[in-house]
């Protein structure tokens, strides 16, 4: 369901833009119509109705995604220090275990936490998780 809420967040913020394009417009309205289908079966059947369509919503393949727009370029890593979630990042894609131990240490939160205290070991899950432990 958070997909659905990003979605209807970013097209909220694209209507208050001076360029809205009426027949993209269209077909977010459409692809959300058929997304909230099944948790909201009346509401998508007004919706599918008030567009112009045929037909019953629940009757229509959902949309298909397109592959190359679901790969991310960037990743979100949890800094944890002994196990314990301090704070989270947003990284390139593929970043070393140095770059982002580097940028956790110059996390406020991180540098205070381990101030004065003898780093013994950094575990790292590339793009997920980077734990150190004290």
């Amino acid at each position: 369901i958070s997909f659905l809420m990003e979605l209807v967040n970013e097209f909220e913020d694209y209507l208050q833009t001076e360029e809205i394009n009426p027949d993209l417009a269209y077909e977010v309205v459409e692809k959300l119509c058929l997304m909230i289908a099944p948790i909201a079966p009346h509401l998508a059947e007004e919706i599918w109705h008030m567009l112009g369509k045929e037909g019953s919503v629940h009757q229509e393949n959902w949309p298909e995604p397109e592959s190359k727009l679901l790969v991310s370029k960037e990743a979100i890593v949890v800094i944890q220090i002994n196990g314990k979630v301090k704070e989270k990042v947003k990284v390139p894609v593929g970043s070393s275990k140095d770059d982002v131990l580097n940028l956790a240490l110059s996390s406020e939160k991180v540098s205070k936490t381990i101030a004065g205290r003898e780093i013994k070991k950094v575990i790292y899950v590339q793009d997920k998780i980077l734990n150190i432990v004290v």
